[in-house]
This record gives C-alpha cells, structure tokens and sequence, in this order.
C-alpha cells in the first residue's frame, strides 16, 4: 500500500472530467464511484467508503505499534544470544540422536 495519503479536497462533477471516455464514465457511476479531487492535484474515482476510508487515513495517522517506555526513559533492545547458542537450544533433540546413532556405530565397528 502506498505510503502517500492525500486528503479529498472536493467532489467533482462527472461531466467535466476530461481524462476519462464517456464509456469508462457512464462504467465507473454505474459502479458507484465518483470523481474527486486529491491535496495533490490528481483526480480519483472512489465509492463513498473508499473516500471516508481516505480522508480518516490522510487526516489521522496512528502506528502500528505503540511506542512504550520503561519510567519515562527508552528501554535498550535486548541482544539476542550467539547464534550457535541458539540452535542448540532449537535442536538440542536431533543433536542428541545423532550422536546416539553415532556411538552406536563406532561401538558397532570395533
């Protein structure tokens, strides 16, 4: 989704955009949509839930993820242990058979 929100300036009359054909005019009201004009100058054709949708998402920006801070300060990001650490402790149980399969082998052999 693209990053630039511009707000809906006005509403414009169907008859006088000149950008489109009558075909693709008479298809797009028939649909629903109506032309507007954008912040940046271009026209759109939305419905009226694509233009309530706009104009809340261009005029008030929430995160995703709420910033929080530990006692009115940034907490630090906990560094993550050494990656060979890390796959020990995710295979821990294949590690352990193999070597099993392993000694068995060797005790096999001799």
């Amino acid at each position: 989704m693209s990053r630039d929100r511009f707000q809906v300036v006005e509403e414009l009359d169907p008859a006088s955009i000149k950008t489109v054909t009558e075909l693709q005019r008479n298809h797009y009201l028939a649909l629903g949509y109506r032309p507007y004009l954008m912040s940046n100058g271009k026209i759109k054709w939305l419905t009226e839930a694509n233009r309530v949708y706009r104009s809340a998402k261009a005029s008030h920006h929430v995160p995703l993820r709420p910033v929080k801070f530990a006692s009115g300060s940034r907490r630090r990001k906990r560094r993550h242990g050494s990656r060979i650490l890390s796959f020990l402790r995710e295979n821990w149980l294949f590690i352990l058979i193999v070597l099993v399969i392993l000694a068995m082998i060797v005790f096999m052999m001799r």
